[in-house]
């Protein structure tokens, strides 16, 4: 996420229960928050996923990402795979 060779991990999740059961007041949810982890080279990691702003996404049920610098800016860009929606671009 920072370039600094170590490596962070982005989680990109979701549950496989129906969208319905997000109507539920309690229990799982279908749709969740991307979680970021940062590396903090000594065998541990922060959740850092406020900081980087990922709490302003909205939330969906994901199944995967690919990462590369698709813009060719020197940034990371992380493609994400949404269940039923077309795939959407974010920057970490």
């Amino acid at each position: 996420m920072d370039n600094d060779t170590w490596l962070d991990i982005l989680v990109a999740n979701g549950r496989r229960f129906y969208p319905q059961i997000d109507t539920l007041e309690t229990g799982p949810r279908f749709r969740e928050p991307l979680l970021l982890h940062r590396n903090n080279r000594e065998g541990t990691f922060d959740e850092v996923s406020k900081q980087a702003g990922l709490q302003e996404l909205p939330l969906k049920s994901r199944r995967g990402a690919a990462f590369g610098d698709v813009f060719n800016n020197g940034n990371i860009d992380v493609l994400l795979l949404n269940v039923g929606e077309a795939p959407c671009f974010s920057r970490i």
